[in-house]
């Protein structure tokens, strides 16, 4: 499978964002309405695999990307000397603040698993690697309403010291699954670090207790583990709120809310080493440009939250024989406290 963990789309329908441009204003007006008060930090928990995905034959794949877990934190408010730097001083609990412009921050911890196809005690030439990789990262999203910037890192490890093999093996011991035999030659433990900019847009309407939205973004990420250039766009459609939400955007007020997504997304990929790997060891050769489709959707009620995705990439090295599907599944809780 493959990690929804980067971002997305094709742009299709910018036009739609002069011919909404006064409903956007509204939906602002009606945000601003029913304000947050407090500070929020919102906690999420995501699993990703082949398992979960919609498939055509009765028995899952487990090979490319495998598994990927995540746990997450959002709080409405970056450090104060950043805050001071940037001259946005306030966090973003509420929809006023967003209007003028404020800081959040992101952090998180996720463990994702990359095995070849073929399950083989030695390594198969034109196939990737088998790895692991944990790592920690830290966000800082730029917010103003309709408009974000990010800038993250990713830091951590690849190898053996992720437990990847131990993890796998013994989740398919527990299932009476063979065991996957070529883990002895996994990429050897290193350092990663990844560096990230993206920069999203979002035009909204809202019209009796439902809500469209159209989210387009872009992100560039470079470093010793990845270096590729995305974009994309996002369709939300929700019913019982006036504010568009999805698990990406839990900074918005809390009433009960059902929506439906779909996104469209273009990787353009200069290096990956789950793929190609170490110039001394096994690995695949590169497709430079990847596409990938997601369908789901999602139920909020109050400050809990669940979201489900069915995410399918194109093709990302030359001897895959086709596309590569897995499921998405997101629990969010969301904790406040008032001033």
């Amino acid at each position: 499978m493959r990690r929804a963990t980067c971002c997305l789309h094709a742009s299709v329908l910018l036009a739609l964002a002069t011919s909404t441009s006064a409903d956007a204003q509204r939906l602002s007006n009606d945000s601003a309405s029913t304000e947050l008060v407090g500070k929020a930090t919102t906690i999420s928990f995501t699993f990703e695999n082949d398992l979960i995905g919609v498939h055509s034959t009765p028995r899952p794949p487990d090979y490319d990307y495998t598994s990927g877990l995540r746990l997450a934190a959002t709080h409405v408010g970056a450090p104060r000397a950043l805050r001071r730097m940037t001259g946005r001083l306030a966090g973003c609990e509420s929809s006023i603040v967003r209007r003028h412009g404020c800081l959040d921050m992101n952090v998180a911890v996720t463990h994702e698993i990359y095995t070849p196809r073929t399950n083989a005690y030695e390594p198969i030439a034109g196939e990737r690697p088998y790895a692991g990789w944990l790592y920690a990262t830290v966000e800082v999203p730029m917010i103003k309403t309709g408009h974000s910037r990010t800038l993250g890192v990713d830091a951590g490890v690849i190898g053996p010291m992720t437990r990847a093999r131990q993890l796998q093996n013994g989740w398919h011991y527990m299932t009476a699954s063979p065991p996957r035999a070529g883990w002895r030659h996994q990429l050897p433990n290193a350092p990663g670090v990844v560096l990230r900019y993206s920069e999203g847009l979002q035009y909204g309407i809202a019209r009796k207790g439902s809500s469209a939205s159209i989210d387009v973004h872009w992100t560039a990420a470079g470093g010793n583990v990845i270096n590729a250039f995305t974009g994309g766009a996002d369709l939300v459609l929700g019913a019982g709120g006036y504010t568009p939400w999805t698990s990406r955007e839990p900074r918005v007020e809390r009433p009960t809310r059902l929506y439906v997504l779909a996104g469209l997304q273009r990787d353009i990929v200069l290096r990956n080493v789950f793929i190609e790997g170490r110039r001394d060891g096994p690995g695949a050769q590169l497709r430079r440009s990847v596409g990938q489709v997601q369908v789901g959707g999602g139920l909020r009620l109050g400050g809990f939250a669940i979201e489900y995705r069915h995410v399918a990439r194109q093709r990302e090295y030359e001897s895959q024989p086709a596309a590569n599907a897995f499921g998405s599944l997101v629990f969010m809780m969301n904790r406040q406290s008032r001033r």
